[in-house]
């Protein structure tokens, strides 16, 4: 269960280094290839040919609240305005096909929460600082949902960044153990289908003023309608319900118990509904929960000691208090304990 969920704030710090390495490739360019407002315009544009909005939006809001009165920058504000209608427009035409496979169903009740949702009205932006507002607004969006994709080569993002390698956590890989069969609907592939385009809209119009943010936000609560909800949350609970088996089947029922409890936060996913069934089961046995409770403070313990590795050098009066934490939290016979006690006293700091 630990190294699951290693791996995926992993793939977090990956995508987050790629967007940091094709960033800062972006700045050089536009550094190096103009020396006015018009030929940033124009550079944007060739940004916005070559696919990446991202880049483009940036240098156009910023052309904007450069506030220098002239052709280049009306032409960049309306070069946003025109993004963001096209934004909203894809995303309509998503909608619409998943509005064809929900209709499929029988019409459902007054107040039904599995109605698809109807996405917000776009606000004009009609000032500088709201203009400035709402493009961070759709970049925190954007960069909250991560990871949307990984890298096609990890080792080259991770050396043009900075990033360390994946951590060796000293753990066995947990085995793929053999995934729950689940009787797909055919509705299921369309749903499947319509997500991957609403995630690749995220992607494209991530950094678009008012639409960045509206998009993901959107896209959040079309995710939270159950007839969807059971198909996007299938894959990760047939994967957590799997190791919780293997778990079991080695007898290690804290482990299966903290999988079983994850999968169940995936409802109404059907592979986490078997979990939460025999989650139910493992409950009425105190031992197995106890030993879960315990198994769950040693994980927190672990993460918080790499995090805390992360701010020793940044901020060290902080990873003092997180390895002072570990040491009161986790038991003294344990290796994480020692490893806490050992770092606070290099830190210069008694526990």
């Amino acid at each position: 269960m630990a190294v699951y969920l290693a791996k995926r704030e992993y793939a977090r710090q990956l995508a987050l280094a790629r967007i940091r390495a094709l960033e800062k490739e972006s700045a050089r360019r536009i550094k190096e290839q103009a020396d006015s407002d018009q030929a940033r315009l124009a550079l944007a544009d060739q940004f916005r040919d070559e696919g990446d909005l991202r880049t483009a939006t940036k240098t156009y809001v910023r052309l904007v609240l450069s506030r220098r009165d002239n052709e280049a920058t009306a032409q960049a504000k309306q070069r946003i305005v025109q993004l963001q209608e096209r934004a909203m427009s894809e995303l309509a035409a998503i909608d619409q096909k998943l509005a064809a496979v929900s209709s499929s169903r029988s019409e459902p009740a007054a107040g039904d929460s599995s109605v698809p949702n109807e996405p917000a009205e776009l606000e004009v932006v009609e000032t500088d600082e709201q203009l400035l507002r709402e493009f961070e607004a759709s970049r925190r969006a954007f960069l909250d949902d991560l990871p949307l994709e990984l890298p096609a080569d990890p080792d080259t993002i991770t050396k043009e960044s900075g990033l360390n390698p994946a951590p060796d956590t000293q753990e066995a890989v947990e085995p793929e153990s053999a995934a729950p069969e689940t009787i797909r609907d055919p509705r299921w592939y369309a749903i499947e289908s319509a997500f991957r385009e609403y995630e690749n809209l995220s992607r494209k119009y991530a950094y678009v003023p008012a639409a960045g943010d509206k998009i993901a936000f959107h896209v959040k609560k079309q995710r939270q309608v159950p007839e969807f909800s059971e198909v996007l949350n299938e894959p990760e609970a047939i994967a957590l319900l799997g190791m919780a088996r293997q778990h079991e089947s080695q007898n290690q029922l804290c482990c299966a118990y903290l999988a079983y409890e994850s999968a169940v936060r995936l409802v109404p996913a059907p592979s986490a509904v078997q979990a939460g069934q025999r989650l139910a089961q493992l409950r009425k046995d105190p031992d197995v929960v106890a030993s879960a409770e315990a198994c769950s403070e040693l994980q927190w313990c672990h993460k918080t000691f790499r995090h805390a590795e992360t701010l020793a050098e940044v901020s060290p009066k902080r990873a003092r208090e997180l390895f002072s934490k570990i040491v009161r939290r986790a038991p003294s016979d344990t290796q994480v304990h020692r490893a806490a006690r050992k770092r606070l006293q290099q830190l210069g700091a008694s526990s």
